[in-house]
C-alpha cells in the first residue's frame, strides 16, 4: 500500500506554490483563507485546486474538463 508524503503544487488554478506535507496517522483538515478578497472567505483560497493536483498526480488527469 502507497500512503503519500507530501505534494509540492506550483502555478495551478489560485495556487502560485505550496508544499504540504502529510504525517502518517493524522488527518488533514482541509480549510481556505482568502487572503487576497476580504468578502470571499474561503472561496478562489485553492481548496479545489489540490483535489485538481491530486488528481494529476495519481491519474495524469485532471478532475475538469
Amino acid at each position: 500500500m502507497w500512503r503519500a508524503e507530501r505534494i509540492i503544487i506550483e502555478n495551478l488554478m489560485s495556487i502560485e506554490r505550496i508544499e504540504l506535507v502529510f504525517e502518517e496517522g493524522v488527518a488533514t483538515l482541509v480549510y481556505g483563507q482568502n487572503d487576497y478578497d476580504e468578502g470571499q472567505e474561503s472561496n478562489g483560497s485553492g481548496k479545489s485546486a489540490l483535489l485538481e493536483a491530486i488528481s494529476i498526480a495519481i491519474a495524469n488527469k485532471a478532475l475538469r474538463d
